[in-house]
């Protein structure tokens, strides 16, 4: 039996693929392909590469993503693992169809050096004896802006140039590319470009599907998945997540943000785009150059470049964006007084956390009266 197992990298239209999948589980058998979705609340099967780390006694190595995914200690961690790994081992044994199929965006970022990669495969390994590794990168100059959105809808609170400089390597894909290749092999890691000009079709789905040998005319297709956040609608989520923590102290999604970040962005819709100051962007051209040229020459000698020029707009004035921002917030006022947002349970209520400038503090106990 085959595994495909997608790695991401972040930003590369993994939110999209997973849909598909998810969606297409009875249209993907029929073809021979099995996706084992995990009984879980996120798209991504991050359970695989939690586990390849549990096994080597390793945290995820992003505390804040310990807490999102309520994996605070390495026991919690390993008691996750052994459950994903034992479900793994009972479902492959039903399974019929030739081929398997994973994906898990956090593979990239989680699975840091050789050794790591390496327990993952040797997960797969005891259920598949072909084992085949697919990754997306994407254009760094269109990759920043996005991580940044990420970064700001996850409850992040530093602003974009700090973001950007404390995370300058992390935008070198040659590092990844070179420590997948080394630990699996050269022959089983499949690099794709997110870009237009590469892509079948100029479409993800349409390339993920030719690599896995899918037939994607008879399935259904998912709507653009994980959109970015605009410049104002960043502006506004930034300022509120310095007030309202996405994640609760003890691990677990905080509930005042239920609703927030699918609300804002419904109303912020069609207004400009984050873009990157134009030093900025020079910056990022300078360091991601050397890397991506060989990439270039190891993967895709035929292009001339490894990406397609990233366009280059100018970003919107900074009083603009902090107007904008205001209204935003002024109308989610607005929509939370007329009822119009999600409303809280009472238990709910009992966990919500505002933060103040010096610590974390609870939502009062009691619960008003609605009058």
């Amino acid at each position: 039996m085959k595994a495909i197992i997608h790695i991401g990298a972040p930003k590369t239209g993994s939110s999209s693929i997973q849909l598909f999948l998810i969606e297409n589980v009875e249209g993907l058998a029929r073809q021979g392909v099995r996706y084992g979705v995990i009984d879980s609340v996120h798209h991504s099967q991050l359970e695989y590469p939690m586990a390849a780390l549990a096994n080597l006694n390793r945290q995820i190595p992003i505390k804040s993503a310990r807490a999102r995914y309520e994996v605070p200690t390495l026991d919690a961690q390993k008691e996750m693992a052994a459950k994903t790994l034992s479900n793994l081992d009972r479902d492959v044994k039903r399974w019929t169809e030739p081929v398997a199929v994973f994906s898990s965006e956090h593979m990239v970022p989680w699975l840091r050096d050789k050794e790591a990669i390496k327990a993952l495969d040797d997960i797969f390994a005891q259920h598949f004896d072909q084992r085949h590794y697919i990754l997306y990168i994407r254009n760094q100059l269109d990759l920043v802006q996005s991580s940044y959105s990420e970064f700001v809808k996850r409850g992040g609170t530093e602003e974009f140039e700090p973001f950007f400089k404390s995370r300058l390597q992390e935008f070198d894909y040659h590092t990844t590319v070179q420590n997948w290749s080394d630990a699996i092999g050269r022959d089983r890691l499949n690099v794709r470009l997110m870009d237009k000009s590469f892509l079948v079709n100029g479409d993800v789905i349409d390339d993920f599907c030719q690599f896995c040998g899918i037939d994607p005319k008879p399935l259904q297709r998912p709507s653009r998945a994980n959109k970015s956040l605009s410049a104002a609608a960043t502006e506004c989520l930034l300022a509120m997540n310095k007030r309202i923590p996405e994640v609760l102290p003890k691990g677990g999604f905080n509930p005042l943000r239920k609703g927030l970040v699918p609300r804002l962005m419904q109303m912020s819709a069609g207004d400009p785009p984050l873009q990157l100051d134009p030093e900025l962007r020079k910056e990022l051209k300078s360091y991601v150059k050397d890397g991506n040229e060989r990439i270039r020459r190891s993967f895709f000698p035929d292009r001339d470049t490894l990406f397609s020029e990233a366009p280059q707009r100018p970003p919107p004035p900074d009083a603009t964006t902090k107007r904008r921002a205001l209204d935003l917030m002024t109308q989610l006022f607005i929509k939370l007084r007329l009822g119009e947002m999600v409303v809280l349970d009472r238990n709910e209520l009992k966990v919500a956390h505002v933060l103040t400038p010096d610590n974390v503090t609870p939502h009062p106990k009691k619960i008003p009266t609605q009058t």
